[in-house]
């Protein structure tokens, strides 16, 4: 992919990040916090896809610490080593969040607003 194209496409997925964070603080306001929680995921899933193909390089896989840990860039990374706490716990929101049995429907709503509640 040329230089160009690697830009477009990291703007495409970070705009998609974007509008994703915005539904999830939408979604936090209005008291959906798994769906809240799922869409953070998913933002933060977007932005470091983004990165990857800034860096001229194809992200596969869902998980924000694992893409984050295996960033192609070295200097990148070592920027980012803080972030991989936070990405952890992103994961943790990526399929239980949008199934009814993944929390105790007394504590779900708690629990929920806890953890994505953490996020920056």
């Amino acid at each position: 992919m040329s230089a160009d194209k690697e830009r477009y496409e990291a703007r495409r997925w970070l705009e998609t990040a974007r509008e994703d964070l915005d539904a999830a603080r939408s979604l936090m306001e209005s008291g959906k916090f798994s769906h809240s929680c799922f869409f953070s995921q998913q933002a933060g899933e977007k932005a470091v896809k983004a990165l990857w193909y800034f860096l001229g390089e194809d992200p596969w896989g869902h998980s924000i610490q694992k893409l984050l840990s295996e960033l192609p860039d070295p200097g990148t990374l070592e920027r980012l080593q803080p972030m991989l706490e936070q990405a952890a716990l992103l994961d943790r929101y990526y399929i239980p969040t949008r199934y009814p049995m993944a929390f105790r429907l007394d504590a779900r709503p708690s629990v929920l607003q806890a953890g994505c509640g953490r996020l920056p």
